[in-house]
């Protein structure tokens, strides 16, 4: 186990929440697994849900706990297949039929793909087509982003930073988060709103937050696997220890938060009410991840506000432009061109 004082010490300036119906949403995801036939989900994951969207209204609570606990089964299953990444390309490809027709007969009768069915007629139900479409593009992505981890670990391939900013959203299932907060807090966000680069910036600098977290956790508890941010940073310099190595990811993780606010600040005054509800959705979901892995922050959620040490940019080509954003062209588009 690696263990780091600056755990302690983590930027933590988000109040986090719980959801009110928190033990509820452990009963009915359960017991709907269960009727699915897949056993052996941890728990913690609904109360992951509840912690990470504790705004999201009821029902929409609901599907995506039953979307989190299946897609947290289905990963283990994929990374363990015995054909290796070949077989999981083979198994995505034919999951990619079930997203474009849910109501189609699964072939095979496949638990996965006839549980992702129910969640698609569910989300069918509550969802606008875009956002529906965000969801199936989001859970493409991130099939592909484990058949990429898979093939790596096979070729013993030791990813550096610029490497885990590009791979570790995509197997982590970034995207789908995303797609998570805007289901489950109601409202669509216009696109033009959501895919401007300052609104990109800022939401792909809050899920490196929450990775960046739970690969912080698996390191802690010594199971990191090898696309981790800690080992991420120890292929760079083969010459940190295991300690220097978790006090940098610590720091990566922090810079990355300090911008988060920064961008989330430029954006709110110039955003509609459904983006303005999906960046607070964002920070929420933040601060929940934190507090899942890590539990109440010492001494309360409320430390300072220290920002202004923490916005240095990551020397890291992937992701060096989201700082490039900095009160500089904070514009978001319009609807009817670069500026509306």
């Amino acid at each position: 186990m690696t263990t780091s004082p600056a755990l302690s010490r983590l930027y933590r300036p988000i109040a986090p929440a719980v959801h009110p119906r928190a033990a509820e949403l452990t009963e009915t995801t359960l017991s709907w697994l269960d009727t699915h036939g897949l056993t052996g989900a941890d728990p913690g994951l609904v109360d992951f849900t509840a912690r990470t969207l504790p705004d999201a209204l009821p029902e929409r609570a609901e599907l995506v706990a039953r979307y989190t606990c299946w897609a947290a089964l289905l990963r283990a299953d994929l990374l363990a297949a015995p054909g290796g990444s070949a077989e999981i390309l083979d198994r995505v490809v034919r999951f990619g039929h079930v997203l474009d027709a849910p109501e189609a007969p699964v072939s095979g009768g496949d638990p996965f793909a006839v549980a992702l069915c129910d969640l698609l007629r569910r989300g069918r139900r509550m969802a606008s087509p875009l956002q529906l479409r965000r969801f199936t593009d989001a859970v493409r992505s991130w099939w592909l982003g484990l058949a990429a981890e898979r093939a790596g670990a096979e070729r013993g391939w030791r990813p550096g930073l610029a490497d885990w900013t590009v791979l570790r959203p995509q197997c982590g299932g970034a995207a789908a988060m995303s797609v998570k907060v805007e289901l489950a807090l109601g409202p669509e966000v216009p696109e033009w709103e959501l895919n401007g680069p300052v609104a990109r910036a800022a939401i792909e600098a809050a899920w490196t937050v929450a990775l960046a977290d739970l690969d912080l956790h698996a390191c802690h508890r010594g199971q990191a696997p090898a696309l981790n941010l800690v080992s991420a940073l120890r292929a760079d310099d083969p010459g940190l220890s295991a300690a220097e190595a978790f006090d940098a990811a610590v720091d990566v993780r922090d810079r990355a938060l300090a911008l988060f606010l920064r961008l989330r600040a430029q954006l709110l005054p110039l955003s509609g009410p459904a983006m303005r509800r999906y960046l607070a959705g964002v920070g929420r979901a933040v601060a929940g991840t934190t507090e899942w892995r890590f539990g109440p922050a010492p001494g309360g959620p409320s430390i300072p506000d220290s920002s202004a040490g923490k916005l240095q940019p990551l020397a890291v080509s992937t992701v060096s432009w989201w700082w490039d954003q900095l009160d500089a062209g904070a514009r978001v588009p319009g609807p009817r061109g670069p500026f509306g």
